[in-house]
C-alpha cells in the first residue's frame, strides 16, 4: 500500500477532524515535523512545523476539519483546479461528497465523487485519489 493509499483509507474511516491525520497529510505535502516536544509558549511542537519552501515555524493546516485549509492544499497541489461538494442525506456515515478536476466541464477527467464525514475529508479523499497512478 503507497502512503496515499493509506491516508485515503484512514480519511475513509475518519468520523471527523484528526490532528494526527492533519499532521500525516503535511508531511506528505512537504512539511516537515519539528518533533513531539513541547515549545516555551505551550504549543505542542508535533502539530507546528516548516511550512514548505520556506525557513518559518506555522501550524499545521487543519485539513480535515476546516473546509477552507483543504481548499488551500488542493490550490496548492492542483492548482487552478476546480472542485464540487455537497451532501449525500442518503448515507448517514458518510454524509457528504466532493469531487476534483482540472477545469469546467472536465469533471470526467477528475477524482470522480469521493464521501466522507464531512466537506473537508471528502475533498480530501478526492484530491488524493487524483494523484493516484492512472488518475488525474
Amino acid at each position: 500500500m503507497t502512503e496515499i493509499e493509506g491516508l485515503i483509507e484512514r480519511l475513509e474511516k475518519a468520523t471527523g477532524g484528526d490532528r494526527e491525520l492533519d499532521l500525516d497529510i503535511a508531511q506528505q505535502f512537504g512539511w516537515t515535523n519539528t518533533g513531539p516536544n513541547f515549545l516555551g509558549s505551550g504549543i505542542r511542537a508535533d502539530l507546528i512545523g516548516f511550512a514548505p519552501s520556506t525557513a518559518m515555524f506555522a501550524a499545521i493546516p487543519a485539513c480535515t476539519t476546516s473546509l477552507d485549509a483543504a481548499l488551500a492544499l488542493v490550490e496548492r497541489v492542483r492548482p487552478g483546479w476546480r472542485f464540487s461538494c455537497g451532501d449525500d442525506h442518503d448515507d448517514t456515515d458518510q454524509p457528504c461528497w466532493a469531487r476534483v478536476f482540472p477545469a469546467p466541464r472536465e469533471q470526467h477527467r477528475g477524482s470522480g465523487n469521493w464521501h466522507g464525514a464531512t466537506p473537508a475529508i471528502a475533498l480530501l479523499i478526492s484530491l488524493l485519489r487524483t494523484l493516484e497512478p492512472n488518475n488525474g
